[in-house]
């Protein structure tokens, strides 16, 4: 493939082969082309005249019906390390075993040579993908799946219903007291593993593990800080000029300071930041700390101004063809009215002392 020339072309991108009722994709740059196979490219479709220049190809445009059962579209997420990257300095192929057919960036579809076109945060990919690709273990860290094939989970009804009804189980006698749900959770995960309804390949890579990251280092941070007086200090920094203010000012310095935060990175990340600040502030004024930790949990979840902020945002974007400026205007009174509603609640159902 590499030595015939066609992984080579400037303004196309082989992205599939059909060999019978086989598909090969991504094609592998070893890959020998056999006679009668398809060949799928993507990329400027008015330079199919490249192809004139290869003895044996035919280009038949739109009359076989390709399959469509291996197409893949996500949205590139906000943490992706993709951001600011082409395909090809980011091996896209090698990390995911697949290939970009199609980006649009907003309302436009992006053109010209795929692998040179540095990708942004919201860009909407279609993709082909091999057979590896639901097995990466990156995927949710680069990616949010807007449109996928489905997979299905079990191939007996039996015993999805059997699954549905012991976790609807577990979380009735956890309701009445009968058993710690934490502990019921855990036997009826071992019991699905014995069972075979899941798989310690699935859970792996379902685990969220930056997420967990996230929360671990948040409380080792926030003990950090209040140890050492750091979060007291940045409290101190955060209520000046507040002093002489009911406690109602202090608890929305902290909301407003964790709103502002989640929309400009992810609400996991704010609410990290945020965290060891609530209890600083809750600490400086004598009060109970759990009214700011509530706070922080709500303004982190605010995320309405920005598509950057939560990972349904991003998702809707490129297929709506949504603008930041859209977000602005249907997010801004909502986020309103949610910071309104939390900031009378919270003291009700969580008093300061």
């Amino acid at each position: 493939m590499e030595s015939g020339g066609l992984r080579r072309l400037s303004h196309l991108f082989l992205a599939e082969i059909v060999r019978e009722d086989k598909i090969i994709a991504p094609v592998e740059p070893d890959r020998y082309i056999r006679a009668g196979d398809i060949l799928v490219f993507t990329g400027d479709v008015t330079r199919l005249d490249l192809l004139l220049q290869f003895d044996g190809v035919e280009t038949r445009g739109q009359q076989y019906r390709l399959p469509l059962d291996n197409l893949v579209e996500v949205v590139v997420a906000a943490e992706s390390p993709l951001a600011r990257k082409t395909l090809k300095q980011a091996d896209f192929r090698a990390q995911f075993d697949a290939a970009v057919i199609a980006v649009r960036r907003g309302s436009e579809r992006l053109r010209g040579p795929m692998a040179d076109v540095p990708l942004a945060v919201g860009d909407t990919l279609v993709l082909v993908v091999g057979q590896d690709f639901d097995k990466r273990n990156n995927l949710a860290r680069n990616f949010v799946v807007v449109g996928r094939r489905q997979v299905q989970k079990f191939t007996d009804a039996r015993k999805g219903w059997l699954a549905t009804a012991a976790f609807v189980g577990v979380i009735g006698l956890a309701a009445v007291g009968a058993v710690d749900f934490l502990k019921a959770l855990l036997v009826l995960l071992a019991l699905f593993l014995l069972l075979g309804y899941a798989k310690p390949a699935d859970l792996r890579r379902q685990m969220p593990y930056q997420i967990i990251a996230i929360i671990a280092s948040s409380l080792v941070i926030s003990e950090v800080m209040v140890g050492t007086g750091t979060g007291e200090r940045l409290a101190g920094w955060l209520l000046t000029g507040a002093q002489d203010f009911s406690p109602y000012w202090a608890l929305a310095l902290v909301l407003l300071t964790t709103w502002a935060l989640t929309e400009l990175m992810s609400n996991n990340a704010a609410a990290a930041l945020a965290f060891p600040v609530a209890l600083g502030v809750a600490a400086r004024l004598g009060l109970d700390p759990q009214p700011f930790v509530m706070a922080v949990l709500y303004g982190a979840s605010c995320c309405f101004l920005t598509p950057y902020g939560y990972q349904t945002n991003l998702m809707i974007m490129s297929p709506g063809r949504y603008t930041l400026a859209d977000f602005v205007r249907a997010g801004t009174p909502v986020a309103l009215v949610f910071l309104a509603v939390a900031l009378v609640a919270i003291p009700v159902v969580f008093p300061f002392k």
